[in-house]
């Protein structure tokens, strides 16, 4: 079973279930008033790109994105054995305030990405990716990923050309806040 937004949905579900799902949430603001990171949007664009290209999602990626940009170590999660070289997540229990052993069932998640990826693949897409319209603001390319246990975040700045791969396998690492400090300093 996945979670999102406040409805618990489960797997695999079709383009119209999702959307179903979608038109009986409520709206945190108006459309184009203030922006809200939304897994069923990701979901939504992952269904409606496979039914377009009439192919697995993971298939689109592979030959659009993946093999053009010579991305030979990056894995789809929704699989039943962990990718080679995987390591354990860690993160911190939100009531003990323990560290703890992050999820680590790899196909149990609803699909909106969940793909995992060396540091040398993510700088090839780094590469592939780079001046594509769109990608950019204000000259700066910034993502973050995340799941139970991991965190990872890429930057790249036009203005200094740095190139910059956070990967942990402990979730509780303030990425966004080094990203901020890392840009300051590298682009003045």
């Amino acid at each position: 079973m996945g979670k999102a937004g406040s409805a618990t949905i489960p797997e695999p579900a079709t383009l119209s279930e999702y959307i179903k799902l979608i038109c009986e949430e409520s709206l945190l603001s108006e459309p184009g008033e203030k922006y809200h990171y939304s897994n069923l949007g990701f979901i939504l664009l992952y269904r409606i790109i496979e039914n377009i290209a009439e192919k697995p999602y993971s298939e689109v990626m592979d030959s659009l994105i993946f093999q053009p940009a010579g991305m030979s170590q990056t894995v789809d999660l929704h699989t039943e054995t962990p990718p080679p070289a995987w390591v354990a997540g860690y993160k911190k229990d939100d009531e003990s305030q323990s560290v703890v052993l992050g999820d680590m069932r790899f196909s149990q998640r609803f699909r909106s990405g969940d793909w995992t990826s060396s540091a040398a693949d993510l700088h090839k897409f780094l590469a592939f990716v780079e001046g594509e319209a769109g990608l950019y603001e204000n000259d700066t390319l910034r993502h973050g990923g995340a799941r139970s246990g991991y965190r990872s975040y890429v930057f790249h700045s036009k203005k200094s050309k740095h190139k910059v791969i956070f990967l942990s396998n402990y979730a509780n690492v303030p990425f966004l806040k080094l990203a901020d400090d890392l840009a300051k300093i590298l682009d003045g």
